[in-house]
């Protein structure tokens, strides 16, 4: 914001710099009357010029404020957030995403997520992303991760396709509680019939 008001500042002077030498050189031949008027017209824009400016002030600290809440949104949010462009590079990532692979966020920019899939979950996951940019609507899939440690974890990507298909904004969430819940309900089931 005080960057734009210095901007501002810089572009006043230059205007009225530039209307000194023209009212020097083009108007001299106006009359007293006519050169008040002129004078009047132009106190008239500029009131409007700087009621604008002020709209446009206003307009650019909204705009600050919801990036800003936007960006804490995205970043402090529960569920892990991807955005990865059509090669499946991590573009973009929540702390959550970072916590869920295991690894510093910074050291996540630019690697594919491919790559922390576990190999028995890696065709899933290469069907699920391909079909995700040629159908263009939300899909889901179930994989394994691997993490930290050589542990896996169950996760559900959620994906749907941005920017003129040229990347891809993922939700994951961990169901590695919900899988072992499952998994020993079948054993129980088994063990009862």
């Amino acid at each position: 914001m005080k960057k734009q008001i210095e901007t501002n500042k810089f572009l006043r002077e230059r205007a009225h710099d530039s209307l000194k030498n023209k009212l020097g050189k083009t108007f001299s031949h106006l009359s007293e009357i006519e050169t008040t008027s002129l004078i009047n017209e132009l106190e008239i824009q500029q009131f409007e010029l700087e009621q604008q400016n002020d709209e446009l002030l206003m307009a650019n600290v909204h705009a600050e404020f919801a990036i800003e809440k936007y960006t804490e949104l995205y970043n402090l949010a529960p569920t892990a957030y991807f955005t990865l462009d059509k090669t499946g590079e991590i573009m973009e990532v929540n702390q959550s995403g970072a916590i869920i692979l295991g690894k510093d966020r910074s050291k996540l920019i630019n690697n594919k997520l491919v790559f922390f899939i576990a190999s028995e979950s890696k065709s899933t996951f290469n069907l699920f992303f391909k079909k995700l940019f040629i159908n263009r609507v939300k899909e889901s899939c179930e994989v394994r991760l691997s993490t930290k440690g050589n542990t896996t974890i169950s996760v559900q990507f959620t994906g749907v396709v941005i920017k003129n298909g040229e990347q891809c904004l993922l939700a994951a969430m961990d169901i590695s509680e919900h899988k072992k819940l499952e998994a020993e309900l079948q054993e129980n089931q088994a063990k009862y019939q």
